[in-house]
């Protein structure tokens, strides 16, 4: 449905009479036009915990930002009276806002969405849902091991219990709903790894309460109380080299993680705050930290974890990969479809996302393409990220021309 287009300032009574009546639960969709508000007006019994959830700019998160700018929603809810009694304008780091609210009696309310500086233009669009939907707002831990059932904890509004069982066959990044009735909430990543896994331990914030641990491992723990650090103490050999690296912000947690690395004797050896992760294309704030570091000498090394900004709190949940080097790669290809006629060759850029220190050559074939498809230059050099390459299509149809990429070693 479609919002009501206000162009002159109404008072709250005002645009609680001609906001567009709804019935919950309800997906609203719109547009905002330059100076549009787009008002929605419905009921609200007492104890009914209300979730209001837009998607505006991860709709359309590629257009440049130019004049006039991003679309970025705000939300506000006003009571029958025109208080404002709820007002979002993002949700954590990301900037489509959530809202939150518990009716304290029965009564009817106000939904208002505009740009937050009164911007518009066609492509400002959204789609909202709201009602008594169910909303993760954490989970923990933040993944766990293939083929191994997993007890994951659930926060957040209206959900059905609070913890669930997660099974996932194979290694990487998958994504997490839960199910009230007929309504789905929204979905949180959960990453797979063939690692090891293990819980952090507290007490953990001092080198001699310092928890022990064995590579290769995935540690799965939390940073709280705000401020606090998570303390690791690992045994070394001389030339030895050794990776840490945290997963947070990519799985949706708050976390803005710091690692430090130092000897027996407090002295740092190695340190990182943000680590660009370029297999994470929309990513604006890589916030995650990774450290690889070849230890100088045979003995015991603390790895310290912390928040950058000295928050914490049971939604600031991590994963902290230590492991030897792990060498690979991932591919990425522009443009990601292509349109072909019979016959003809087109140009293609492959991308080689390389990983822990992988230089080798890669070779490149189609997957599952139909018969007669043919790359030319299939091959990504040692030593290079990307290759420019040409695939051509067969004379005549043989089948639908969608592909997929894959790369060898």
């Amino acid at each position: 449905m479609m919002g009501m287009e206000n162009r002159r300032p109404l008072s709250r009574r005002q645009a609680l009479c001609r906001g567009l009546a709804i019935t919950l639960p309800a997906t609203l969709n719109g547009q905002i036009m330059p100076g549009s508000v787009d008002r929605y007006r419905f009921r609200l019994v007492k104890g009914q915990r209300l979730v209001v959830a837009a998607g505006a700019r991860e709709l359309r998160p590629y257009i440049s930002d130019a004049v006039p700018g991003w679309f970025q929603a705000t939300l506000g809810l006003y009571d029958a009276k025109g208080k404002e009694v709820a007002y979002a304008d993002a949700y954590r780091f990301h900037p489509d806002p959530v809202l939150y609210y518990e009716g304290p009696s029965d009564g009817e309310y106000l939904l208002e969405i505009k740009d937050s500086i009164f911007r518009g233009r066609e492509d400002f669009v959204y789609r909202i849902g709201v009602g008594e939907l169910p909303f993760l707002t954490s989970i923990f831990p933040l993944g766990g091991k293939a083929g191994a059932r997993t007890a994951v904890e659930t926060k957040g509004w209206n959900l059905p219990a609070p913890r669930l069982t997660q099974t996932a066959k194979d290694k990487g990044a998958r994504l997490l709903a839960v199910r009230r009735g007929d309504l789905l909430s929204n979905r949180v990543p959960f990453a797979v790894d063939t690692l090891p896994e293990r819980l952090e331990r507290e007490p953990n914030n001092q080198t001699k309460s310092a928890q022990r641990v064995k590579l290769p491992l995935i540690v799965n723990g939390r940073i709280q109380p705000p401020g606090d650090w998570d303390i690791f103490r690992i045994q070394g050999r001389a030339g030895e080299e050794i990776v840490a690296e945290v997963f947070a912000r990519r799985l949706d947690s708050p976390l803005d993680s710091m690692l430090k690395l130092t000897d027996a004797k407090g002295r740092q050896l190695a340190a990182n705050d943000d680590h660009e992760d370029q297999s994470m294309g929309l990513m604006t704030h890589h916030a995650d930290s990774r450290i690889e570091f070849t230890l100088p000498a045979k003995g015991t090394y603390y790895l310290h974890l912390g928040d950058a900004q000295r928050k914490g709190g049971p939604e600031y949940a991590y994963r902290l990969r230590l492991s030897r080097p792990q060498p690979g790669f991932e591919l990425r290809v522009a443009p990601s479809s292509i349109s072909v006629r019979a016959g003809m060759t087109v140009p293609i850029t492959v991308y080689a996302l390389r990983k822990d220190g992988f230089a080798g050559q890669i070779a490149l074939r189609l997957r599952d393409a139909p018969q007669g498809f043919l790359l030319s230059g299939a091959w990504v050099p040692a030593g290079q990220d990307k290759v420019r390459l040409t695939m051509t299509a067969p004379p005549a149809s043989t089948g639908p021309s969608a592909c997929n990429w894959k790369g060898a070693r």
